[in-house]
Formats: structure tokens, sequence, C-alpha cells
């Protein structure tokens, strides 16, 4: 009998786009989460300076506690305008609801890969209805985050320096919308005639000096 050697090739046309496995977002903001969730309290300076277009708030100083897992309490003589948002840990006090985390992609802010996270909160009786982070995988920090509240929205950006290792920043800039109301001449300071005709982005910085772990 005579045995036919039988060579079969198959040749695979792939289409022009192949569809990859998106990165698991819950396993990203998990590795950020446990970052900060190695500090337990602390207690810090905090320099305030707010630059609001009709508002003349000079710079005050404040002291900022936090205990896990988001209990914040801020000190200050002065005027301090600050949404809730915008104090203690603010990726901890996000994180620590039960949420849903979706992977929206990849960004470059200045000179940084970062991965765009969205952060749904399964409760609909918090504050907060939508957050994006902008996280760094490779130090697993939060770089930025906006969240929409059902009083506007809060946007935070994050300025590190030797309070890495712990995800804590050493500079925060908050930026928030004004929404269109009077307020008492005694706080303000001067306002000008305009001030109530449009929505104010309101940057403020949060400078703090050493932390007290």
């Amino acid at each position: 009998m005579n045995l036919r050697h039988i060579v079969i090739i198959i040749t695979l046309f792939f289409p022009l786009t192949v569809i990859a496995q998106a990165p698991d977002a819950t396993a990203i903001v998990s590795k950020v989460k446990e970052k900060y969730n190695q500090v337990k309290d602390f207690e810090t300076d905090v320099n305030i300076k707010v630059n609001v277009e009709f508002l003349n708030v000079p710079e005050s100083k404040a002291k900022l506690f936090f205990k896990q897992p988001n209990k914040t309490k801020l000190e200050s003589t002065g005027f301090a305008m600050l949404p809730k948002q915008g104090i203690g840990i603010p990726v901890a006090t996000l994180l620590s609801s039960p949420y849903t985390a979706l992977y929206t992609g990849k960004e470059t802010i200045k000179g940084k890969s970062l991965t765009m996270i969205k952060i749904i909160p399964i409760s609909d009786t918090g504050d907060i209805i939508l957050s994006t982070l902008w996280i760094d995988e490779t130090r697993s920090v939060v770089e930025k985050i906006t969240s929409s509240t059902r009083r506007g929205t809060v946007q935070l950006e994050f300025f590190y320096g030797k309070y890495l290792s712990f995800g804590l920043p050493e500079t925060v800039k908050i930026s928030f919308d004004l929404p269109n109301f009077s307020l008492p001449k005694t706080l303000t300071g001067d306002i000008s005639s305009n001030s109530k005709d449009d929505v104010k982005k309101t940057p403020i910085f949060l400078k703090t000096a050493n932390f007290c772990r």
C-alpha cells in the first residue's frame, strides 16, 4: 500500500482592526486604593489661596485632619471656601463606597501617559454622580479628578513631592463652579458689578506643609 504525505496549508485573513482586551479598570483602581489605605490618619498645616475673578479673598492658613475611611476636619480662623470633595484624601473618600470602574482610554498630560477611569457610584444617595480619574499607573497615584455632583462640577489636580510613597500630594488645585447667587459683602470683600452674570470656575490652591502620621 502506498502512503501519501499530505500537507494542508491554512491561510488566515484577519480584519484590519483587531479588538484587544481592555485593561482591568477595577484592578488599576485597587492598586491606587491600596496606596492611599496605607495612611490611617494624618494632620497637616495648609495654606489656602483662592483665585476668583470677582472676589478679593486673602490667603489663609488652616489645619487639616484626616482619619480613614473618610473623616475630615478643617480648622480655619478665616473664610475657607472649599468644596467637600477637595479636602482630606479625596481619592480615598471617593473609593470608600461601592462603585463601578470603567476603562475609557489614555491621555497624555504634561508629558505623562495617564490612564482614564470612570467611577460610577453604585448608590444614588451620595452627592457625586460620576467621576473621571487620570491615573499614573507607574506610581499608582491619581493626577487629576473631575466629578459631576448634584451641585455642579469639581476638578482636582494633584502635585506630588516627598510624600509620594503614601499617595499624599503637596499641592492640590481645586476648580469648581460657583452658581449665580449673592454672597454677603462681609464674606466676599470686593465684588464686581457683573459678578452674577455667569457661572464662575473658581481655582483654589491647597499647599500642605509637613504631614504628621
